[in-house]
């Protein structure tokens, strides 16, 4: 499932805590009377449950104890109360502060009894867009491997019987539709900005990293550089692309009301950058907001400027904007070369869509 997400470039959406979660929910409370008997058919109902469980409407509640000893039905019926008045103090359009615990991703599990039940994963999940594409993507690929391990005769493994007596043709095609279920390329080719990592951070051996992340220790460094404060390696998500990915989360920390960031941790060679909508709507000029922004260029055919004036005004007072201040638009590509300077040199090449 880890593959799976991060050949979709969902990594950092779905961070490995979800996804063991996921795979736990199949074992532990399986949509049949049995657990799943192997890995093929495990994969296939965390994919089922991820694209078909009611995110908006009903926590994922996992009791990891044996024989469901701590999440009780008594336990179960507070936490899913929980739950509900947070979604519905949240859509109360009164409430002037946004709920912390009221993520799209709502998971629940034993281990939360010691913060009383409460969703220690929240900070973690992905929001609602991001988990809209996650689920659609997660429905195809189940519906695809559910025929693949009906025509393939699958025994528990990816392998199907009688592979070795099969032609090179059909061994190809066989390795076309597992490709095909375990990566999709579709946000990588309809993403707005595709922006490539420096390939000397691209390393051909993961176990040694790229020699640019290789630390040198001398003799003469300073008591401060060579401390074990300044030599240890933060923790990252992605053991193979450490570097990538805290470019990826500055990235995507700093540029989140602009754009959506989807990247692959296993390869570690692009991010994808999506626009978001309303950074396309129509402001008014702000002091306060005049980052990223361009004024519109009234300047045009003196006889076609009354015309236009009105247009203008028509479509300032449907949107409800004083066509007396100027309206802004977002200056994409200043956003683009702040991107590429904030990489500290890491991202050498972009592509815009």
């Amino acid at each position: 499932l880890a593959i799976w997400s991060a050949n979709h470039y969902f990594s950092g959406h779905l961070c490995h805590e979800v996804l063991e979660l996921l795979v736990a929910y199949v074992y532990l409370h399986p949509l049949t009377t049995v657990a799943p008997n192997s890995a093929m058919a495990g994969f296939y109902q965390a994919l089922t449950r991820l694209s078909t469980h009611n995110w908006e409407s009903d926590p994922l509640i996992i009791d990891l104890s044996d024989n469901n000893s701590i999440i009780t039905p008594a336990v179960h019926v507070e936490i899913i109360n929980t739950f509900r008045a947070i979604r519905l103090t949240s859509s109360d359009p009164h409430q002037r502060h946004h709920h912390p615990l009221n993520v799209p991703m709502y998971i629940i599990t034993s281990c939360d009894k010691a913060v009383d039940f409460e969703a220690t994963l929240a900070v973690k999940s992905p929001e609602k867009a991001v988990l809209g594409m996650i689920v659609q993507a997660a429905k195809v690929s189940a519906k695809k491997l559910l025929s693949w391990m009906a025509s393939a005769s699958v025994t528990g493994g990816f392998l199907p019987k009688n592979m070795m007596s099969r032609s090179s043709s059909y061994w190809l095609s066989y390795q076309d539709q597992l490709a095909e279920i375990m990566g999709n390329q579709s946000i990588q080719r309809n993403c707005n900005v595709l922006a490539h990592f420096n390939k000397a951070i691209i390393s051909s051996y993961p176990r040694r990293g790229p020699p640019v992340a290789r630390l040198a220790v001398f003799a003469n460094l300073s008591p401060h550089e060579s401390s074990m404060t300044n030599l240890i390696v933060k923790e990252a998500e992605s053991t193979t692309n450490p570097i990538q990915e805290e470019v990826f989360e500055n990235l995507r920390v700093t540029f989140k009301g602009e754009a959506l960031f989807f990247w692959n941790s296993l390869s570690g060679k692009e991010i994808c950058m999506c626009w978001r909508p309303s950074l396309f709507m129509p402001k008014k000029f702000s002091v306060l907001q005049a980052n990223y922004v361009i004024p519109i260029d009234d300047e045009g055919p003196p006889t076609d400027s009354k015309k236009r004036r009105k247009i203008e005004d028509s479509q300032s007072s449907t949107i409800g904007i004083d066509s007396s201040i100027p309206i802004v638009v977002p200056n994409v590509l200043e956003i683009v070369s702040n991107i590429v300077d904030s990489s500290d040199g890491m991202i050498s090449n972009i592509v815009i869509n």
